[in-house]
């Protein structure tokens, strides 16, 4: 199957993924897509890149090309 337009998958911790194509493997139940792509993570981290391919929950992904921002979370020691 394949989805066109802007498309979102979300899984249940919140997790998603943006994309203009997405192809939906009903025999594996595996999704995937070849254009540029747009996942935040439940951190707040963001992934972007073009070609990702990924299990129905989001939890198995592997990418093609990518670039990532991650979220550093700072401590304050002070007394």
């Amino acid at each position: 199957i394949e989805l066109i337009g802007n498309g979102r998958v979300t899984n249940h911790d919140g997790a998603q993924l943006k994309t203009s194509q997405l192809f939906w493997d009903q025999q594996n139940e595996w999704l995937f897509t070849e254009k540029k792509f747009t996942f935040t993570d439940v951190d707040g981290s963001v992934v972007n890149g073009i070609g990702i391919d990924f299990n129905l929950d989001l939890t198995v992904i592997n990418i093609t090309q990518m670039s990532a921002e991650s979220l550093i979370k700072e401590e304050n020691n002070a007394q």
